[in-house]
């Protein structure tokens, strides 16, 4: 089966400029060099700390950004290279969920003009029919059709996603991207609003790129798993194996960060330090500083993502000759 999305060798690279002059001093390269796939009906969970270029990457994905490098390919269209005006047809089918679900609602609007206005854009339907979509779309959600007179100032925070969602299914996606949906959330709702795109996904034939930090509200919801830090994949696998056998000590680390009481006393490892500045990494692997296992060739020598098991890609070959014995 062919991938919905592929992002190929994708890098975004922002100058960094001082003075009246606009002198350039250097770059931070936001995302360097991230390749995945997501095929039809499944989600691919993307976690890290903050800066690590998730967001980013969701911008590039979308073609909001132009990459400084790779392509993204979506659905056999390579969409990177597109001008606004002949991506606009395939908008429709890639959407976004966005973690505010107070700011990323006009106040000035209905709830129906809010949901009728992608169709209006993309000339779906007539007022009647975008009327009748707008509150089937609510009912979807698990709200009322009437709500669609309502303003957003009268929801609270688990009702406003739960309309963002309704937006982000108007036009018939095949792809959204959730970007930190529920970080906002009281975990009760949380658990509700991941309930809901769990179920949305399997009765729609959804796929998800959904970012997050939380390694809890990812296991939830995702088939795949990718951990970035300052802008490379550390570590990609399936949930199951990852969270069963993670490898990276970047990976264990939020692992450990997660993990409370007796359970963080097994997870163990705990990262030193604060990550370093995007705009003067440190060469060799960017974790050598904080991570206990480095080694000589660490501090010199950016590690490749290597698969050392089927499925399972790794970029840290010490860890990885302690933990299955390879030579490499």
């Amino acid at each position: 089966m062919k991938p919905l999305l592929s992002v190929k060798d994708i890098k975004k690279y922002f100058p960094v400029e001082r003075g009246f002059s606009r002198q350039l001093v250097g770059e931070v390269k936001a995302v360097d060099g991230v390749s995945f796939e997501v095929k039809a009906g499944e989600t691919l969970g993307v976690v890290g700390e903050s800066g690590c270029g998730k967001t980013t990457l969701a911008r590039l994905t979308l073609n909001l950004l132009k990459p400084s490098a790779g392509k993204v390919v979506f659905d056999g269209n390579e969409i990177s290279a597109l001008r606004q005006n002949r991506m606009r047809p395939l908008r429709k089918e890639i959407q976004i969920i966005f973690q505010d679900p107070y700011n990323s609602l006009n106040p000035r609007m209905k709830i129906g003009e809010i949901l009728t206005e992608p169709l209006l854009v993309h000339k779906i339907g007539t007022r009647q029919e975008r009327a009748d979509k707008a509150r089937n779309l609510l009912s979807k959600v698990g709200l009322k059709p009437e709500y669609v007179d309502r303003y957003p100032h009268q929801f609270s925070g688990g009702e406003r996603q739960r309309i963002g969602i309704a937006r982000a299914l108007a036009t018939g996606p095949k792809l959204i991207i959730c970007d930190e949906p529920v970080s906002s959330l009281d975990l009760s709702i949380q658990a509700q609003i991941l309930k809901l795109l769990t179920d949305l996904q399997k009765e729609l034939d959804l796929s998800y790129l959904f970012i997050s930090h939380d390694l809890r509200v990812i296991e939830a919801v995702s088939d795949h798993v990718m951990v970035m830090y300052l802008g490379k994949v550390f570590e990609y696998a399936s949930t199951e194996e990852l969270y069963s056998f993670p490898i990276h000590p970047y990976t264990e680390a939020l692992f450990s960060a997660v993990a409370i009481g007796q359970e963080r006393k097994k997870k163990g490892l705990i990262a030193k330090g604060e990550p370093p500045s995007p705009i003067s990494p440190p060469p060799g692997c960017k974790f050598h500083p904080r991570c206990p296992y480095a080694e000589p060739q660490c501090r010199v020598e950016e590690p490749p993502l290597k698969e050392v098991k089927p499925g399972h890609l790794v970029a840290c070959p010490p860890r990885t000759r302690q933990l299955l014995g390879t030579k490499n």
